[in-house]
């Protein structure tokens, strides 16, 4: 069981939604399946204001380039 979401990256916390999966967060995988056919890329976007939450200072280019090098890493979007 990995701590992160293997499809959108976010760390698995005390009191985080109950999941159905071990290796994706409730909001990605639910009833046996992702909850939505997305694109790498459209993940990397999605993802940019929840980083730029978590990380005071970070500008959108510099999240987006992180989420560019790490979103593809994961589980669900490693070929």
């Amino acid at each position: 069981m990995s701590n992160l979401c293997q499809s959108c990256g976010v760390p698995f916390e005390d009191g985080s939604p109950p999941r159905e999966n071990a290796d994706y967060c409730a909001f990605c995988y639910t009833g046996g399946k992702f909850a939505e056919d997305l694109t790498v890329e459209r993940m990397v976007e999605r993802q940019i204001p929840y980083l730029l939450e978590v990380n005071p200072g970070m500008g959108p280019k510099q999240a987006r380039d992180t989420l560019v090098s790490f979103i593809p890493t994961l589980k669900r979007w490693a070929k």
